[in-house]
């Protein structure tokens, strides 16, 4: 097994067209997206989606990026804006599972999504996710056909 270090320091030399090829060597696409994740939630909701997102992992001097995916369930009810009285909606009820994609070691599956706690995460992150379901869930509702 090559020390981290080297590995880092091969994988800053290779050109993009070389690492493609040698991903394609070993029989990996560069091309393929993330696999799917089917995640399994108590009870669906009106609407469904995911965040996909990176998470850098840092121990003991190296530095890992990982990538992440937020799914969510939730429903949008009608609310007051306490400023202005206006008339708004906010998220309702809500399901959200968090999993990180991690290499398996096999040959198939290759990778696999795995969950992971939400305590793991800083609040201010938590936080900018929650603001990015609720971006995305009245998108989700605006742009249903009436």
């Amino acid at each position: 097994m090559l020390p981290t270090y080297i590995a880092q320091e091969l994988v800053r030399r290779l050109s993009p067209e070389r690492m493609r090829s040698l991903t394609r060597a070993i029989g990996l696409d560069p091309e393929q997206q993330l696999p799917d994740l089917q995640p399994r939630f108590h009870i669906e909701r009106e609407l469904t989606g995911a965040i996909d997102f990176n998470m850098t992992i840092s121990i003991l001097g190296e530095c890992l990026s990982v990538p992440c995916r937020l799914s969510f369930t939730a429903d949008l009810a009608d609310d007051t804006d306490d400023q202005t009285g206006a008339p708004i909606r906010v998220l309702g009820a809500m399901q959200q599972q968090l999993h990180a994609l991690c290499a398996t070691g096999e040959d198939e599956p290759v990778f696999e999504w795995r969950p992971f706690d939400q305590r793991l995460l800083p609040t201010s992150a938590l936080s900018m996710l929650d603001d990015q379901v609720d971006e995305l869930a009245r998108a989700m509702e605006a742009g249903r056909p009436e």
